[in-house]
């Protein structure tokens, strides 16, 4: 049978809050655990309540606000900047997003030019050392994520945030040391470094959004959204604005820029109001005797609670995407590369920042024009949504094995590619953020993080292998993708029409006939 779950806001304004998320199919017998789920159901399938503070962001709140005749209220209270103005603590944490983001691309591709300056200085070229870039920069996360995962659900995940920034600002500074002794090695080292770093942070980047709505559904999906397009406008702006910093400032300065990011968005975090434990110690029983059980322990009850629970194949949504979209990085070196009689003139720093650019543009649109469609109340259009960006992203891929020689013609196609993909990214993490509890939220998103990550580091190293060992050209390598995201289209096109994952989520007031999308 399917297990229903609601959340619904059970106390007045004024009281503590909670969300209770019970089974909500009308015959008494069947307010069972997960556990009696046909599938995968087992006891840690059910989602404990976590309790929240009452808000002015509550859904309570909103309903109260659109009572009082303003016929525009929800129009007004569903707006990002209307959530924004309202959430002192969420905004602060955007600006946190905005400025990391944006020194990390600084770092990224003056890591890159620097790679590239020292191979010409040898008369060498190497797509290989380029995908070892990304590599070390991919694996630290998923080798790491899982003990971040396992911080984030037992201390407070703000304290663990401004930490590790401040640790970062100064492991950022083995990039200047890097380019001072020019030596590649050192920046393979800087950059294992600080994605170690990331790999701890950013469970805990993930689990918080929840708590800094107050899991409100409309709210966490808006917020979540919100962290998917910070990114994307990085990429966008950040991106392309990195390729003319570095041709203007050069490469020792991008890094200083980047270890000064991390001190500013350790201040954002520090100034955001509140305690972000996933279990405040107040609620624990202070007469049970609460053993110390070690990391590894932790994780796997994290284990044990995704892949006993009716949602545990929504971890896999990224990774399927990452086998394909990995190889885009080695790819869009290639391309800033290649001459092309449409691009003459420009150097390939400032080829690779317009080629991210469009990257991030397509990552600011996909989320935008897919948002009137899906709705966090309705998981099932989160879901579907994710087989249609696979679609959409292998779309760009057969654009890209197109035998076009115009460098702005396949940077219109990686737009569209770039759509598809952060689709995926922002919808999957949004159901997983919605399904999961409070408690284990760190140790899931880890564990979604870290499966996302390894399928793409897999992928960029096969692709700067093939590339410099069989001399494969951009446009072989692209039917190699094509290829791969087409399955992926398929297999969850197949996996949502069967009936399984957010399918299997019930609401209030549903029938059986609108099973995983909610009252209409």
């Amino acid at each position: 049978m399917n297990i229903a779950s609601s959340n619904i806001l059970s106390k007045k304004d004024g009281e503590s809050a909670s969300y209770d998320r019970t089974p909500l199919i009308g015959d008494e017998t069947l307010r069972k655990p997960a556990s009696v789920d046909e599938e995968g159901g087992g006891s840690y399938g059910t989602l404990p309540t976590p309790v929240v503070k009452p808000s002015q962001n509550s859904k309570e709140a909103r309903k109260q606000g659109n009572s009082q005749g303003n016929c525009n209220a929800d129009d007004e209270e569903d707006s990002y900047t209307a959530l924004l103005r309202r959430n002192r603590e969420l905004r602060l944490y955007i600006c946190s997003l905005l400025v990391t983001n944006c020194g990390e691309w600084l770092s990224y591709i003056a890591s890159i030019d620097l790679i590239e300056t020292k191979l010409a200085s040898l008369n060498q070229e190497s797509r290989t050392a380029i995908s070892i870039l990304v590599l070390v920069r991919l694996l630290p996360n998923v080798f790491f994520s899982s003990l971040g995962g396992v911080l984030a659900d037992k201390y407070d995940r703000r304290q663990l945030m401004v930490g590790l920034d401040l640790v970062s600002a100064v492991a950022t500074l083995l990039f200047v040391l890097a380019y001072e002794l020019q030596s590649i090695t050192l920046v393979y080292v800087a950059s294992f470094v600080q994605q170690v770093l990331a790999g701890l942070y950013q469970p805990s980047s993930y689990s918080i959004i929840p708590m800094l709505v107050h899991n409100d559904d409309k709210d966490l999906k808006k917020a979540t959204t919100m962290q998917g397009l910070v990114w994307s406008a990085m990429q966008a702006f950040g991106a392309a604005l990195s390729g003319f910093v570095v041709d203007a400032v050069g490469v020792r300065i991008c890094f200083y820029l980047d270890a000064s990011t991390f001190l500013l968005s350790s201040i954002f975090i520090w100034m955001v109001r509140g305690e972000y434990k996933a279990v405040p110690e107040k609620e624990k029983d202070d007469t049970e005797v609460q053993p110390e059980s070690s990391h590894s322990a932790n994780y796997m009850d994290g284990v044990k609670y995704l892949f006993s629970s009716y949602f545990a194949a929504l971890i896999f949504v990224k990774a399927f995407g990452g086998l394909a979209y990995g190889a885009c990085d080695v790819l869009n070196v290639v391309l800033a590369e290649q001459d092309d009689n449409n691009a003459a003139g420009f150097s390939s720093d400032f080829k690779l920042g317009v080629m991210f650019g469009f990257v991030g543009t397509g990552c600011l649109i996909g989320p935008l024009v897919t948002e009137r469609f899906v709705n966090a109340e309705r998981p099932a259009t989160l879901q579907l949504s994710c087989a249609l960006s696979f679609a959409a992203a292998t779309i760009g891929y057969i654009g890209w094995c197109w035998g076009s020689p115009s460098f702005w013609v396949l940077c219109g196609f990686a737009m569209i590619r770039a759509a598809g993909a952060n689709v995926i990214w922002i919808n999957s993490s949004i159901l997983l953020q919605k399904f999961a509890s409070t408690e284990m939220m760190g140790r899931v998103m880890s564990m979604d993080y870290a499966f996302a990550l390894s399928t793409e580091a897999l992928s960029a190293y096969l692709c700067g292998y093939l590339i410099d060992r069989y001399a494969l050209s951009f446009h072989q390598v692209s039917y190699g993708l094509t290829i791969i995201s087409l399955f992926s289209t398929v297999f969850w096109f197949v996996y949502h029409y069967s009936g399984r994952g957010a399918m299997k989520y019930r609401v209030p007031g549903m029938t059986n006939g609108q099973l995983g999308h909610g009252e209409g």
